[in-house]
């Protein structure tokens, strides 16, 4: 044990949050990514650090405060809300992720055709 109950574990964590948030503004500010992308990075960046506080985040009683707001939301146990939430999150990075690969695809395969028409259009002249 150290400072109020952290281990180096709760400081990689920290860090880790903290660097996440970071980067994701950095990305938003260049014009490299997304509001949506910032939103959602900034809330697992706030959620790891949250959790990273160890034994503080008892003493401030946010669990507590978790498990009041995922009752209102219909969940019966805190734990059981967060799975479900979790599992919800997980599911929509996927759907995120596909749908940039997706993206991507598309872009790649208009990019082959525009390199190709001006490739066939060089060899004509």
């Amino acid at each position: 044990m150290t400072l109020i109950g952290l281990r180096p574990i709760h400081v990689i964590g920290m860090v880790l949050a903290l660097t996440m948030f970071y980067q994701s503004f950095r990305l938003v500010r260049s014009g490299k990514g997304s509001v949506f992308e910032f939103l959602l990075w900034s809330c697992f960046g706030t959620m790891l650090f949250a959790l990273s506080l160890g034994d503080v985040v008892t003493l401030l009683r946010v669990y507590e405060a978790m498990e009041v707001i995922l009752a209102v939301l219909g969940f019966g146990s805190g734990l059981t809300g967060l799975l479900v939430l979790s599992n919800l999150a997980l599911l929509m990075m996927l759907f995120y992720t596909f749908v940039k690969v997706k993206t991507n695809r598309k872009e790649l395969y208009d990019l082959n055709q525009e390199i190709a028409l001006s490739q066939f259009e060089n060899n004509r002249d």
